[in-house]
C-alpha cells in the first residue's frame, strides 16, 4: 500500500498436485511433480504484479519473500508457479535466473506457458 492505492499483490496456495494438474490443465503434471519431488502437496504461486509506476523497488522481491516464509512457515518445500516463457517475459527471466526455477512442465499448445519448480526450503537463504 501506498496511501490508500494498492500497488502489488502476491498470493498463492497450498495444493497438491493432482489438484494443481486439474487447475492448470496440464496432463501428466502430478505425475512429474510427484516423480521429481516426492511431495504431497506444493505450494503454488498464483499471482504477482505491482503497478507499472512503483516497479524496480523491490516491492514484488519483498511480497515474494513473504509469501514464502508463509509456504515454509506450513512446513512447504516445493514451489510451483506457471509463466509465460515466449515472448521473452521479465517473470519467467526472474523465475528462472535469478531464483533458479527449473521447467516441470511447457503446454503443448505452443502458447509460450510453462510450470516451474524448485525446492524452496532454502530459497532466500541463497542470497535470491
Amino acid at each position: 500500500m501506498h496511501n490508500e492505492t494498492v500497488v502489488g499483490f502476491c498470493w498463492g496456495f497450498p495444493i497438491t498436485p493432482e489438484k494443481l494438474e486439474l487447475k492448470l490443465g496440464l496432463p501428466a503434471l502430478a505425475e512429474r511433480i510427484r516423480a521429481k519431488f516426492d511431495v504431497d502437496s506444493v505450494a503454488y504461486q498464483d499471482e504477482i504484479g505491482v503497478l507499472p509506476e512503483y516497479r524496480s523497488q523491490g516491492i514484488a522481491s519483498a511480497m515474494f519473500k513473504k509469501r514464502h516464509q508463509d509456504f515454509r512457515d506450513q512446513s512447504l518445500e516445493i514451489g510451483v508457479v506457471r509463466t509465460k516463457r515466449m515472448p521473452p517475459s521479465v517473470t519467467y527471466d526472474w523465475f528462472t535466473k535469478r531464483l533458479q526455477y527449473e521447467t516441470l512442465a511447457s503446454y503443448e499448445a505452443g502458447d509460450g506457458r510453462v510450470v516451474l519448480a524448485r525446492n524452496i526450503s532454502t530459497l532466500f537463504q541463497e542470497g535470491a
